[in-house]
């Protein structure tokens, strides 16, 4: 027993040099080299008939800065697209830094002055992200662990993605009930944004105008009144437009008055069990099609080579 307890410091102290030791060498790693996650994803767009890199993202996972002068995307083993040139003014991704980046549909792709398709080779997955760095040439080999709504669509059909749709002004909603919105040049040169609601009858905010049910009735009605105290001086401003939000909303979200759903949400076994099985039986019902309509056309281009 005495043995033991004589022993405690040199255990404590060997544990304690243990974790001085680990910690030293995780520190020597992270600034050691350099090691660059990516995500990045590929896109079709119903605007254009190339796919392409709709938005990159990079982390430095090490503990010192990079500087990246150019990044690729390389198809298979001959092909890389020119992501971004940063040669004139590098990106320094500092030590445990994230840079994101948004990218827009492209025409076309080029090469050597010749047009070329590189649809078949971007929906396969012999493809990764190359950099032109400070340490040289740097492959992203690991992918950020970024969780997506897509897996889990794929993973059952019930899943459904929401997403809040706004009607804004400048930038700004101000809620499906706005009637009007107007806008005032005032005699300072600046401006003022004042939203009318279908309750706003009396007075509103702005020079104390009285609105009646009558100037509420439509954009022309109320742009008269509006002209009207401009001219008597009761309104301090230049001018003044008025904008129709209901008339907005009418013919920008038109597609979606056709047809309105309550939100429901199943239960545990509904979801995770039923809605499992049914999305395995539909993909399995998909892949069959597929297969049916390769075969088929397969069959066709060999009968027409026939004599």
């Amino acid at each position: 027993m005495e043995n033991l307890i004589s022993a405690v410091p040199s255990i404590v102290a060997l544990i304690v040099s243990i974790i001085a030791l680990i910690y030293t060498a995780k520190t020597f790693h992270l600034k050691r080299g350099s090691d660059i996650r990516g995500l990045y994803y590929v896109t079709a767009n119903i605007g254009g008939e190339d796919m392409y890199i709709s938005s990159l993202t990079l982390e430095n996972v090490k503990d010192r800065s990079i500087a990246i002068f150019k990044i690729y995307l390389r198809l298979g083993y001959n092909y890389y697209i020119e992501l971004e040139n940063l040669e004139d003014s590098p990106l320094i991704l500092k030590p445990f830094e994230t840079y994101s980046k948004q990218y827009d549909p492209i025409d076309f792709y080029q090469v050597n002055l010749m047009r070329i398709r590189l649809n078949s080779l971007l929906t396969s997955n012999k493809h990764k992200v190359v950099l032109s760095t400070s340490d040289g040439r740097r492959e992203i080999k690991e992918f950020i662990n970024k969780w997506d709504t897509l897996s889990e669509l794929r993973k059952n059909h019930l899943a459904a993605v929401i997403r809040p749709i706004r009607a804004t002004f400048r930038d700004r909603c101000y809620g499906s009930k706005v009637k009007f919105i107007i806008e005032f040049e005032l005699r300072d040169g600046g401006e003022q944004i004042v939203p009318i609601y279908p309750w706003d009858q009396g007075t509103i905010k702005f020079g104390n105008i009285g609105l009646t049910r009558e100037s509420l009735d439509s954009r022309e009605s109320l742009e008269k009144l509006i002209e009207e105290h401009i001219e008597n001086g009761s309104l301090t401003c230049t001018s003044a437009k008025v904008h129709d939000m209901e008339e907005f909303r009418r013919e920008t979200f038109r597609d979606f008055d056709r047809i309105v759903i309550d939100g429901e949400s199943p239960g545990w076994f509904a979801y995770y069990v039923k809605g499992r099985i049914n999305t395995i039986r539909r993909d399995f019902a998909s892949f069959k099609a597929r297969v049916a309509h390769s075969i088929q056309k397969d069959e066709e281009v060999r009968l027409d080579e026939e004599p």
